[in-house]
């Protein structure tokens, strides 16, 4: 936080004190919070940010400028390959693949097939949680708990 009010200070060879001090005017109003007793105080995120530097000390507004073309000619270069890499190949039909057979023609029997495989395997430990009991204080008891034996054994 010091670094960005030295930062926004903008004077050379400062170096602030324990005792050294900055004005109200140089905060925006909504860098202020009003106490319990009414009184403006300064957030703890504020920093400087309105001085009335010289103009010599100020910053210019740096100028920017959007290059259309080239944004456009990126743009369609960059659709002409994504058409490249999703065309579409054609199967034939009985299903016969060249390649080692990692392909997953989409289907419903091969969805099924690969399903029927997931549920066959090891159950899942995700059910055997234990469920986490909450404390239960004094106040929550109840003269009509007595007569549920669930709420009873709680109590």
């Amino acid at each position: 936080m010091r670094k960005l009010w030295l930062h926004a200070i903008r004077r050379e060879n400062f170096t602030p004190s324990t005792t050294t001090v900055i004005c109200e005017k140089h905060f925006t109003p909504e860098d202020y919070e009003v106490s319990v007793h009414g009184n403006k105080v300064l957030k703890k995120v504020a920093v400087p940010s309105v001085f009335d530097f010289p103009a010599h000390l100020k910053k210019e507004p740096s100028h920017r400028r959007v290059l259309k073309r080239k944004h456009e000619e990126s743009n369609s270069k960059a659709t002409e390959q994504t058409l490249a890499i999703g065309e579409v190949v054609e199967e034939p039909e009985n299903g016969d693949h060249a390649d080692d057979g990692n392909i997953l023609v989409a289907g419903p029997s091969n969805v099924t097939q690969k399903l029927g495989f997931l549920e066959s395997s090891e159950p899942s430990n995700i059910c055997n949680l234990r469920v986490r009991r909450s404390p239960v204080y004094f106040g929550h008891f109840k003269i009509s708990d007595l007569n549920n034996e669930q709420r009873r054994k709680i109590f």
